[in-house]
């Protein structure tokens, strides 16, 4: 991502008034990030680089188990109580915060008798009782880390503090993330050029038309920050993104507290409403997200341009506001109004400015992060637009047809005027689909009673040229459907593999007993007639 072209603020990530270390998180395909853990393994040295250990502790739920356990109270009794906390709950005070089972639980604690289960798990919340480890976090270090931790070793040793401990004690964490969307990325391009098609600079095509066709039309089955809710499918039909920036502003509006801008932020962007500044200076800063403060940065550009923050003081105060540091915010805010007033800014303006950055940074989105995710969401979108045979290709490799993804999957192709045709003897594959020009050919695993090592040997077969006729698929083939497997041909023949073919379903039927004998028997096509 060019940080010049979409003013990203390198700042907000390090500044040398920053007391702690930034969060280094690095997206990896998921099929390859064990090599990228080995490399760094492999660089630093075994004894410098570890994963790091986490403590499974009680939760409200689980609390409540040990105290039911403990004190064997009856398992209904148990269930009615659980049944009223989300499993999410950290404490008894989240529970009945909880907007969907809070009040479930604040009327059941009303009888003592469940309240005494409350007061006694709560004496347990946060013991730890099992050994986990932070899954994608590891820490490296310029000397043999059992020198100041102590360790558990292993291929990749675990240490065993959590992280704020290790924090404090100088170490970076760096969390190697895999991403499962970059390898359906790798896999499409992989497939784009098996097919001979150029490499795509994707970053020179952000302006494609297909691309926010297919985006508008709520194709967005396997695309990456889009396809996880209904809500989303709403808030592209409200806002219709046309441009990479809309792309961006989708992800970071889409979250809890922004998510109430959408509506705004759709009408001005559809020119339904004028876009208005509290000041000509916000105009530069906001203009690209319709006068709406979104990101974080636009949260620090705001302290620069009209209070002469600096930018470090800027993300300090942001955190602040972030963390909702009521000390640490207090001193910004005065230095905010009174900058603002040295800049021209009348009270009443800096005052209503000052509240908008209070509740926006609350909750504002990193602008950096939210522009490196919406190249790969729109980078998929590119793919499914301009490559449809790679896309999905790619996609039922991943996702099987009988999931709701993969029901989605279909719908859009039958959409776009595709054809799924059921599975061809001479032209599907294993277990994914292929396509000849507007027709899609379901997989041979789609069939029933057959076994993945018969399609395998069928269409090893294969490759010595394709099947001219039932026949001579068994007369290839007999021996895969000796010793009461004759229903798995049945099944080849109801499921349409070999529909291509001059005979009928049911005439297949009716012979395939007298083919595999006459097959087994080696007489060629010439000798046998159809009963």
């Amino acid at each position: 991502i060019d940080p010049i072209r979409y003013h990203l603020s390198f700042e907000r990530f390090l500044n040398p008034k920053r007391q702690t270390m930034p969060d280094i998180d690095i997206d990896f395909e998921d099929t390859r990030r064990n090599e990228v853990v080995d490399h760094i393994v492999q660089t630093y040295g075994q004894n410098r680089v570890a994963t790091i250990r986490t403590f499974v502790t009680l939760k409200p739920r689980s609390a409540l188990s040990f105290v039911a356990m403990a004190y064997q109270i009856p398992d209904a009794h148990l269930k009615k109580l659980t049944r009223t906390i989300s499993e999410k709950a950290k404490d008894f005070s989240e529970a009945q915060a909880d907007s969907s089972r809070g009040w479930k639980f604040k009327k059941l604690i009303q009888d003592p008798y469940y309240l005494n289960m409350v007061k006694k798990a709560e004496k347990l919340l946060s013991l730890p009782i099992n050994l986990s480890f932070h899954a994608p976090g590891i820490i490296l270090s310029d000397k043999d880390l059992y020198l100041s931790c102590p360790r558990e070793n292993g291929n990749i040793g675990t240490v065993e503090y959590e992280y704020p401990y290790l924090e404090r004690m100088g170490f970076l964490k760096f969390d190697i993330l895999p991403l499962t969307n970059l390898s359906f990325l790798k896999r499409i391009e992989t497939l784009r050029k098996e097919n001979g098609k150029e490499e795509i600079e994707i970053q020179k095509h952000l302006e494609d038309e297909m691309t926010y066709l297919v985006l508008n039309k709520l194709h967005l089955a396997l695309i990456f920050q889009l396809d996880a809710t209904s809500g989303m499918r709403s808030v592209i039909e409200e806002i219709h993104p046309s441009s990479f920036q809309d792309i961006a502003n989708i992800l970071a509006l889409y979250r809890p507290g922004p998510i109430n801008e959408i509506p705004t932020y759709a009408r001005r962007k559809n020119h339904q409403e004028e876009v208005t500044y509290l000041d000509s200076r916000l105009k530069p800063i906001l203009e690209d997200t319709y006068g709406i403060m979104i990101y974080q940065e636009q949260v620090m550009q705001t302290l620069m341009a009209l209070a002469d923050f600096d930018a470090s003081d800027a993300d300090l105060f942001r955190r602040a506001i972030s963390k909702k540091d009521l000390s640490k915010m207090l001193p910004y805010q005065k230095q905010f109004l009174e900058g603002a007033r040295k800049n021209g800014v009348s009270e009443i303006i800096a005052k209503r400015i000052y509240s908008d950055i209070e509740r926006f940074a609350g909750y504002g989105f990193n602008k950096s992060h939210a522009y490196s995710y919406a190249l790969i969401t729109y980078q998929l979108l590119f793919y499914k637009a301009n490559d449809i045979q790679e896309f999905y290709t790619a996609a039922f490799e991943i996702c099987s047809l009988k999931t709701a993804t993969g029901f989605s999957l279909v719908q859009e192709l039958e959409e776009r005027g595709y054809q799924f045709l059921p599975p061809d003897i001479n032209l599907s594959s294993l277990e994914t689909i292929r396509f000849d020009r507007e027709k899609v050919y379901l997989p041979l695993s789609n069939i029933a009673l057959l076994d993945k090592e018969t399609i395998k040997r069928i269409l090893s077969e294969r490759e010595n040229g394709p099947y001219k006729s039932f026949y001579d698929f068994c007369l290839r083939n007999y021996s895969l459907f000796q010793d009461r497997k004759e229903n798995s041909l049945l099944s080849l023949i109801d499921g349409g593999a070999f529909d291509a073919f001059s005979m009928t379903r049911e005439e297949m039927r009716e012979n395939a007993s007298n083919y595999l004998g006459f097959a087994k028997m080696g007489f060629s096509e010439e000798k046998i007639v159809p009963e």
